[in-house]
């Protein structure tokens, strides 16, 4: 009973870790395409700037969480 309440646990964080790293892309791209907006650009370089860099971000913290449970 203990090892199914402690894989149900671990089963909610790491889905949650997943969603938060697509939250950290969508937060990207947005301030990309507002980047994009403001500048008139006709190459989306803003966008694809922003969803990279917070992907590099979520990724980090994605990992510092793994790695503090072990």
């Amino acid at each position: 009973m203990k090892d199914k309440k402690k894989a149900s646990k671990r089963l909610a964080k790491y889905s949650g870790l997943a969603f938060q790293l697509l939250a950290f892309i969508g937060v990207g791209y947005f301030i990309g395409s507002w980047i994009d907006r403001i500048w008139k650009t006709k190459t989306p370089y803003g966008t694809a700037l922003g969803a990279t860099a917070f992907l590099i971000l979520g990724l980090i913290y994605v990992l510092r969480d793994v790695m503090r449970e072990k």
